[in-house]
């Protein structure tokens, strides 16, 4: 990867709002070198970040009264749902169109309204982010007719991998016709648990070879990959998989970051970035000014400095977000933790880069 983004502001894609209208303005006045479309979960039980992406799976279930999603590979169908779905991924792969694995607006409203403010501004800002649910987390999730999670079923782990892959390089067939230059987040929850009791079945090496497999995919169509993780997590482990931005919680968990410094300052120098998730996204915002922020950055940037990771590299190849979606806060304390991501962006630039 051969860019620079010395603090640009990306937003974490969800909202508390129901109507994207209400907001999609608001969030590409935040972060307008790089806006995204809004995730809505309060809108629609089938707007929360796994059934969102999940109508294309073969054997899906919706339980509509539980307001959840499943999969039963015992449907007598099953085995033609599957030749179904590997023949529309290989033809998308061979063909490079991916309408098959398009999002419904129903169930992705904020989609529509972003691409139509993005026609109509006739400007194309530098970047775009689009954003889907990795595989790792979309498997432990999803459950088969046993209430297994899927991800430990090497056939339907595949399935969700090339569903990840597909979902995203359709959005960015849609995005790409305004020429920005398109980042990929791939989110991934449940990864802050890894290396814990709940996640002891996980192996390292099952998650490099599963992130990779969707990073190389989405690399073919020259697509900036990053990982989303809210919490800490194994970064070497995330490092190796391929991504060119690693996103994390800095301001809940950024003192851990320096225990990867020699991985950190590799990955710097060969281009990487690091998205700094300095501003809460819980009621601990209200307490907090872009000031504060920003000397919570310094702090944790120094501890690498520290560990002769380049202060220059860091700032360079630098972006800041919320430590997390914005959908379960209110919708007034949201507002609140996009100013602050403005600010601190603006404040950062002009002691760096004015």
């Amino acid at each position: 990867m051969n860019h620079t983004f010395r603090g640009m502001p990306i937003l974490i894609g969800s909202v508390p709002n129901t109507d994207p209208k209400d907001i999609i303005s608001v969030m590409f006045d935040t972060t307008p070198e790089c806006p995204t479309w809004p995730q809505l979960p309060r809108r629609f039980w089938k707007e929360n970040m796994f059934a969102q992406f999940s109508a294309q799976l073969p054997g899906l279930i919706e339980d509509k009264d539980n307001k959840s999603i499943h999969v039963d590979r015992q449907q007598d169908n099953y085995p033609e749902l599957l030749t179904e779905f590997y023949e529309k991924a290989l033809n998308a792969i061979d063909t490079g169109s991916y309408s098959d694995f398009s999002i419904d607006g129903k169930i992705a409203a904020g989609l529509k309204p972003a691409m139509e403010l993005l026609s109509s501004n006739n400007q194309t800002p530098p970047f775009i982010k689009i954003h889907v649910t990795g595989p790792i987390s979309f498997g432990i999730a999803l459950k088969d007719e046993n209430s297994h999670p899927l991800l430990f079923d090497d056939d339907y782990r595949d399935i969700l991998i090339r569903n990840c892959t597909l979902k995203a390089l359709w959005q960015a067939s849609q995005f790409k016709k305004t020429g920005s230059s398109i980042i990929c987040f791939v989110d991934e929850p449940s990864l802050a648990s890894f290396g814990s009791s709940a996640m002891i079945s996980v192996s390292s090496e099952m998650v490099k070879e599963t992130l990779s497999a969707v990073v190389n995919g989405l690399k073919t169509e020259k697509i900036i990959t990053a990982v989303h993780v809210c919490g800490n997590s194994d970064w070497a482990m995330l490092i190796d998989s391929g991504f060119d931005i690693i996103n994390f919680d800095a301001y809940g968990y950024g003192e851990n970051i320096a225990l990867y410094s020699k991985e950190i300052s590799s990955f710097l120098e060969k281009g990487g970035a690091l998205a700094w998730g300095i501003v809460p996204t819980s009621e601990k915002a209200l307490s907090e000014t872009s000031g504060s922020l920003m000397n919570r950055f310094k702090h944790y940037r120094d501890n690498l400095v520290k560990n002769s990771v380049s202060e220059k590299i860091i700032n360079e190849q630098c972006i800041f977000t919320p430590s997390c979606g914005m959908g379960g806060m209110k919708v007034e304390d949201s507002l609140h933790v996009m100013k602050l991501l403005a600010e601190v962006s603006k404040l950062f630039r002009s002691e760096y880069f004015s």
